[in-house]
This record gives C-alpha cells, sequence and structure tokens, in this order.
C-alpha cells in the first residue's frame, strides 16, 4: 500500500520543487505547519553553508515589516519555533502571539516564502520582484482596527508585482484603500470610487449598509421608544389615553433596562407600578 504524502507530512528537507510553493495554499493550518519547516530547513542549509540564506532573511523582513513593533524575526532550534523579537525585549515564538500577531507573521511570511519557492534565481528580491494574484478571504480577521488601517499598505508595499484579491467586512480596510479597486459584492459587483475621504461611519452606512452607525442599537431601541410615546401624545393630545399611556409604559421599561443610573431606574420603576 502506498502511504498518500500531504503538505502537512511531507519533509521539506527532501528535493526542492516549485509546485512546492503551491501546496496547502488553501489550508491556512497546513501552510502554518509547512511555513515553521520550511523555514527551519532554511535555517539547517544557512549553516551548512557557514552563511545566512537572502532568501530566508527576504522572509524574516517581511514579516518584521507587516507585525507591528517587531525587531527582529528569526528561528529558534531549542524552542523549534519561529520568534519574534520585539521593541522592550519582548520575545515570543509563533504560538504565544496572539492571533492578530499570529495571523500577520503567518501570511506575511507565507506569501514571501511562496515568492521565494517560486522565483529562486531572484534570492533576497524575489519578494520585490515576483508577480502574480494572491487570494485572502476575510483579510480583516483577527486584526485589531489600527493594523486592518495598515494592512493593505504594508502588503502592497512588500510584495509590489502582486496583485491582491481580497475579501473583507471592515469598514478600516474599505477607508484605507488608494484608488479604484474597490467592487460592493452585495450590490451587483459594481466598481466603487475611492473611500480614503469618508469617514468609518459614512463607509457603514453607505457602502456596508449599516443602520445609523453612528449610533449603538440600545440608543436606537430608546429613541424609536420616545419616538412614539411623543407622536401618540402630539396626535392625542391626552395623558390619560390607553394607546399613550401604554406608549410611555414602554419607553420607562426601555430607559430602565438600558439605564446607567440604578436611583433614576428605581424611580422609573416605582411611578410605572403606581400607575398599574
Amino acid at each position: 500500500m502506498t502511504k498518500q504524502v500531504t503538505s502537512a507530512t511531507r519533509s521539506p528537507l527532501g528535493k526542492a520543487s516549485r509546485f512546492e510553493a503551491y501546496r496547502g495554499c488553501l489550508d491556512p493550518a497546513t501552510s502554518s505547519v509547512f511555513l515553521r519547516r520550511w523555514v527551519k530547513k532554511m535555517e539547517l542549509i544557512g549553516i551548512r553553508e557557514r552563511k545566512p540564506l537572502s532568501s530566508l532573511k527576504a522572509v524574516y523582513s517581511s514579516v518584521e515589516g507587516c507585525v507591528e513593533g517587531t525587531e527582529r524575526a528569526l528561528y529558534d532550534f531549542d524552542l523549534d519555533d519561529i520568534v519574534l523579537e520585539f521593541a522592550g525585549g519582548g520575545r515570543y515564538p509563533f504560538g504565544f502571539l496572539s492571533d492578530g500577531q499570529r495571523s500577520m507573521t503567518a501570511l506575511a511570511a507565507d506569501i514571501a516564502m511562496r515568492c521565494v519557492q517560486l522565483n529562486p534565481h531572484l534570492k533576497g528580491n524575489a519578494p520585490k520582484m515576483t508577480n502574480g494574484v494572491v487570494l485572502i478571504d476575510e483579510l480583516d480577521l483577527h486584526l485589531h482596527p489600527n493594523w486592518q488601517r495598515r494592512i493593505v499598505g504594508d502588503l502592497t508595499s512588500l510584495f509590489p508585482e502582486l496583485q491582491f484579491v481580497a475579501t473583507t467586512h471592515s469598514p478600516f480596510i474599505v477607508q484605507s484603500l488608494e484608488g479604484q479597486g474597490l467592487v460592493n459584492l452585495s450590490d451587483k459587483g459594481v466598481l466603487e470610487e475611492p473611500k480614503e475621504h469618508r469617514s468609518v461611519e459614512e463607509i457603514a452606512e453607505e457602502t456596508m449598509g449599516v443602520d445609523k452607525p453612528q449610533r449603538s442599537l440600545l440608543f436606537q431601541k430608546k429613541e424609536a421608544a420616545a419616538h412614539r410615546y411623543y407622536e401618540l401624545l402630539d396626535r392625542l393630545d391626552d395623558d390619560d389615553h390607553p394607546e399613550v399611556v401604554k406608549a410611555k409604559k414602554e419607553l420607562d421599561e426601555t430607559e430602565e433596562r438600558f439605564m446607567d443610573d440604578p436611583a433614576y431606574a428605581a424611580f422609573l420603576k416605582l411611578r410605572r407600578s403606581a400607575v398599574e
């Protein structure tokens, strides 16, 4: 029986092939495992040849350019893992990074590694000179809003010849786009105008269809209850009308539910009990 070899089980220390660059590209877990094995392999080759490999240095530089605060990326043989050293003395292996840091490290290093594998003749210049198309689903996943605002600029700067096609639900990423390139998939795939001069609230409302993003849903519920009460009071002009009394009760219940002041909430509850 022949054992099936996958990207997760294949040893990166075996014979090199450019087709390896495409293995596991659609499986984030597999890509992470193979990335770490590949980095270890390149470190071992560098030790054997007694000089650091420019291609590996380019991968480390991509990580340092994408993960904010990183001063140095390297491989630690004692920990058997990729390690990031941060300004201020922090030093953490890949598995101990935050979700956002781990996501950014894996993304930048994975793209750079594949550039090197596909174009070994370019060596350390491979990330800058490789052209092609990179597909990324949910680019904003696990990223803090501050990182969401810079991720597109970082990727296009580190990999200037690559075309990135990414999906996102983040108004911060939409806002960061320069020039045209935004396609609204919820609106029949219409190419939209640049959004970098618009606020996050405007983008959320006009492009993503979020109702009143400037206000929380709790505020909107209170606003709707108050609007109904005052509209009925104005139209019926009778505080004791059953519809007005009911609307007032709903308004007090809404205010009490979302009230920050416990004393006023208790007052509303007592007043409503007296009326009942």
